[in-house]
């Protein structure tokens, strides 16, 4: 037999939808959607809309998502897992690759810190005695005994081209009175005072890091002494390209002493 079973076979009637198994006829009911004369059969391609008219209760309950605690012991996955969204994405933590190493173990090194201020932060300088700093360049304290006898000029440090001699500390003395002043060159320009000495009298230049006296480029630290009396003393001094000191140590504690002995520039 066919499905389906038409009402009134006699004078003609409404076809009601049945079906013939093993030939008895069983009524079909089913759900359906839609607006009249366009009514569909609810099915896994035409599901039937639902409209939620009300929030959800307040608690814990949601739906489409699990909340666990603890540890998770998740088998049988295939395919990719994709991280959530945040801090914690595959993006950033690609980042970290290669820049994570063993920890607790081994040297600790810091190639970069943060700037420093010396009104907000705790810095400590020491001061070295193989060189002096200027910039990013060591200079190096170099040494010469003072012994002239001569009236008129002597050289105590030898030129060399290029090169200013600035005097950071001396101390001599005279064995007769005798009048004495620093030159750069026998016949150059005085960089210091007269200083006018009795017998056995002396001059002691502490240490300044930006110098008592200086010569110019290319010549000579010449003292001339009034008579020819012996003066006797040590000095220590760089020798350094012009201008490479033209930031030089302006934090010196004795900066307004060490202009006044070594004169105007």
């Amino acid at each position: 037999m066919s499905d389906n079973t038409l009402l009134n076979a006699g004078s003609g009637g409404d076809t009601i939808n049945t079906e013939d198994v093993a030939g008895i006829k069983t009524q079909i009911i089913g759900l359906m959607w839609g607006i009249a004369g366009s009514l569909v059969r609810v099915s896994g391609t035409n599901p039937l809309p639902v409209s939620i008219i009300a929030a959800l209760p307040a608690g814990s309950n949601v739906i489409g998502g699990v909340t666990q605690s603890g540890t998770w012991n998740i088998t049988n996955i295939s395919g990719t897992i994709s991280l959530p969204t945040g801090a914690a994405t595959e993006a950033t933590l690609s980042t970290l690759n290669g820049k994570v190493t063993a920890c607790n173990r081994g040297a600790v090194v810091v190639s970069t810190q943060p700037a420093r201020a010396a009104t907000a932060d705790a810095i400590t300088a020491k001061l070295a005695t193989d060189s002096i700093q200027n910039g990013l360049t060591a200079l190096t304290p170099k040494f010469s005994k003072i012994s002239a006898a001569s009236s008129g000029d002597n050289t105590v440090v030898a030129a060399v081209t290029s090169k200013k001699i600035r005097v950071l500390a001396l101390s001599f003395n005279v064995a007769a009175a005798v009048n004495v002043k620093f030159k750069d060159n026998t016949a150059g320009t005085d960089i210091t005072g007269l200083y006018a000495f009795t017998a056995n009298q002396g001059l002691a230049l502490q240490f300044c890091p930006v110098g008592h006296m200086e010569s110019a480029s290319g010549m000579p630290l010449v003292i001339n002494l009034s008579g020819a009396i012996q003066v006797s003393g040590t000095l220590c001094m760089w020798r350094f390209e012009w201008p490479d000191l033209i930031n030089a140590f302006r934090a010196c504690p004795c900066w307004g002493r060490c202009r006044a002995a070594a004169g105007p520039r």
